[in-house]
């Protein structure tokens, strides 16, 4: 086993401590483009994450080893909230950077990465979120025509929230059905888009949120 595996290893059972900094960036920017206080977000992100790299377990204290998660379909999704190359780019797009890529460097570099994890994940929930604000038409991509914004922008902060889950499961677009035709869809491991409102109010319940 060389050094940086044997460090993976080591540092892996350890609790990440996210910089109060970054935290408040992050928080700052959920709350200034979605409208969610911390403790929602961390309801939304823990949500997720009992989902995406937790084996349906909730914890408000993840160690490292959830962070270094690679996996979902094809192996091809990173981190403890699972992105792919799509979400990054989006992330990254928002953030005004330059899109981090997807080959095995990049990924190597995101997973070890737990500030930029949640960074990212932040900035492709607001990328999401506008998308969902918006009845998308053009050449390369078109939305359900009967799809209304307003049908998720007048929701409540919970049904929001729940919605926003789906879209992380299945994209905006597979929401959007979702909200017009009722026909909760599955990925590959044949989990419900709806499912995600579900993790998500499980963290919700175990760290006491409000959504009013």
């Amino acid at each position: 086993m060389d050094d940086k595996k044997l460090s993976q290893l080591i540092n892996s059972k350890f609790v990440v401590e996210i910089p109060k900094k970054d935290m408040k960036r992050v928080y700052d920017m959920v709350e200034q483009n979605l409208g969610l206080s911390p403790k929602q977000w961390d309801a939304y992100r823990h949500g997720l994450a009992i989902k995406e790299s937790q084996g349906g377990k909730f914890t408000a204290q993840p160690t490292m080893n959830y962070y270094l998660t690679q996996g979902g379909a094809g192996g091809l999704y990173d981190g403890r909230y699972q992105l792919g190359e799509d979400a990054k780019a989006d992330a990254a797009k928002y953030l005004g950077e330059k899109n981090p890529g997807h080959d095995d460097k990049a990924r190597a570099a995101f997973i070890d990465d737990p500030v930029m994890q949640e960074m990212y994940l932040a900035a492709y929930t607001i990328k999401n979120h506008q998308y969902m604000s918006l009845n998308i038409k053009d050449k390369n991509y078109q939305d359900d025509p009967k799809y209304n914004p307003k049908d998720y922008l007048l929701s409540n902060t919970h049904k929001r929230v729940g919605l926003l889950g789906f879209a992380h499961n299945q994209g905006h677009g597979a929401a959007k059905k979702y909200i017009v035709t009722g026909n909760d869809t599955t990925d590959q491991f044949n989990t419900k888009g709806s499912a995600y409102a579900g993790f998500i109010d499980d963290a919700a319940t175990n760290l006491n949120v409000d959504w009013n």
